[in-house]
């Protein structure tokens, strides 16, 4: 999972449906162990990805972080329109 810091990662680009993003949120243990956040990949593109929360906000333990080298796609999220589109499913 992603942590706050300098590095790349492997990932993929996921479009999610508006209905999906309840079950979604909750296998990702959001907002409780992992936080979403935008980032922009290099080919401009803007996406939603899920990372670990900080420390002080999550009471919850934490997981490996796993191997976050050789790639610049960093996507372990979802494609979205806007961000109001997310601020409504939080």
């Amino acid at each position: 999972m992603l942590s706050k810091g300098v590095g790349t990662v492997f990932g993929e680009v996921y479009q999610i449906p508006d209905e999906q993003w309840p079950e979604l949120h909750a296998w990702e243990e959001y907002p409780n162990v992992y936080e979403c956040a935008q980032h922009q990949l290099e080919d401009g593109r803007w996406v939603w990805i899920y990372r670990q929360a900080d420390a002080e906000e999550s009471a919850m333990p934490r997981r490996a972080t796993g191997h976050n080298e050789g790639h610049s796609a960093t996507g372990f999220g979802c494609q979205l329109k806007t961000k109001a589109n997310h601020k409504n499913r939080q």
